[in-house]
């Protein structure tokens, strides 16, 4: 009983789980039900209620199965025979659920379809494919794409057809948008006029981009020397450029303070407290910068020289730092005074430095701004 139990958890599962072979839902109320009372039979055999049931279950849910079939093939579409071959499968599993529990096929009739099977798998992939190759004769990107998935289904039914997995790689290919980026360009100068090593800009977003929109798999995305290295033809050309770039070397500035503080410096013979005034001058040094930039982003379809997207992103980083040396009486020093005295030497920041700070405030909107693209527009 064990077995018989088994198999049939098995079976259910199967169809269940699985769902459709075209993505039409998975088993019908009416053959969930059957399955059911198949299970109860098998806990209570010979039970005449579960076995008249039964009985009139199946032959509800064969005779719906048959009548979809009926309906399907009269209808028109490529998907017609996918569902068509859903339903035979339906039926096959109904017949290996009864032929599981002994005794039950003496209730019923069973017909299993595998040649019918067969024949319905057949015309799917005959029409997936026909209607592919229809889609790839008319050269649209979206066509191409309608016909990858078409040629992709056609090959999960049957491996290697014809010439399927070649008609795939060329509706990959045609299907496929080209997104290349260009060098950026530094205001009318070459980046290592402004401390750069070299454009990480460029590679930078290259590989965010091919992250955030290469998992379609219909988006690639290429620097425009890996673009030529490879023979590819852009689909899309981003173009970006600092419009003005202003990376100064820090100003610094000297000044003087005098500071004083009247202090407790003794006590007379009655012990009141003797009061003297303390001096210092603080040397102070202020160092100041001032950086900013404005990167504009273009994105054009050069087939149609039309523009998808033209944005400016300022930037700015301002910075200033003061020490101090002093001379006097260090006991005039209040507790700023002495914060001065003890910061460390300011650093002047590199032009890279200024550079990245402003980056930091533009990239994030430039980002933003090229994912919200309708690249296919």
């Amino acid at each position: 009983m064990k077995t018989i139990c088994v198999v049939l958890c098995a079976s259910i599962f199967l169809l269940t789980s699985c769902g459709s072979l075209s993505g039409v839902g998975g088993a019908p109320s009416a053959d969930k039900l059957v399955y059911e009372q198949i299970d109860k039979l098998a806990n209570a055999p010979g039970d005449s209620a579960l076995e008249g049931q039964f009985t009139y279950s199946y032959a509800q849910a064969v005779n719906r199965h048959k009548a979809l079939i009926t309906q399907y093939e009269a209808s028109s579409g490529t998907e017609r025979w996918e569902r068509i071959m859903n339903e035979y499968a339906q039926l096959n599993r109904l017949a290996d659920a009864v032929a599981a529990l002994p005794g039950a096929e003496k209730l019923v009739k069973v017909q299993r379809y595998n040649d019918a099977y067969q024949q319905a798998k057949t015309n799917a992939v005959e029409a997936l494919y026909s209607s592919a190759s229809n889609y790839l004769s008319s050269g649209s990107r979206t066509s191409a794409q309608q016909a990858y998935t078409m040629l992709r289904r056609a090959n999960e039914l049957s491996p290697g057809y014809k010439d399927v997995q070649s008609l795939m790689a060329e509706a990959s290919r045609r299907s496929t948008l080209n997104i290349v980026i260009n060098p950026v360009n530094y205001y009318a100068q070459s980046y290592n006029h402004w401390g750069l090593n070299n454009d990480y800009v460029q590679y930078q977003l290259t590989n965010d981009l091919r992250y955030q929109l290469g998992s379609s798999g219909n988006i690639k995305v290429y620097t425009d020397r890996e673009a030529y290295s490879n023979n590819i033809n852009a689909d899309r050309v981003v173009d970006l450029s600092w419009n003005e770039l202003y990376m100064p070397v820090p100003v610094q500035q000297n000044y003087t303070r005098q500071v004083s503080r009247r202090i407790q410096t003794g006590q007379t013979e009655d012990k009141q407290p003797i009061y003297s005034t303390v001096t210092a001058i603080l040397y102070i040094t202020q160092v100041s910068v001032q950086a900013q930039g404005t990167l504009s982003c273009r994105i054009i379809d050069p087939a149609t020289n039309r523009t998808l997207l033209y944005e400016n992103y300022p930037g700015g980083y301002n910075r200033r730092e003061e020490y101090a040396t002093y001379r006097g009486d260090s006991r005039a020093l209040s507790s700023y005074d002495w914060a001065l005295v003890n910061r460390e030497r300011y650093t002047d920041p590199t032009r890279g430095n200024l550079f990245n700070e402003v980056l930091q405030q533009v990239y994030p909107r430039l980002i933003s701004s090229i994912r919200s693209v309708t690249w296919y527009s």
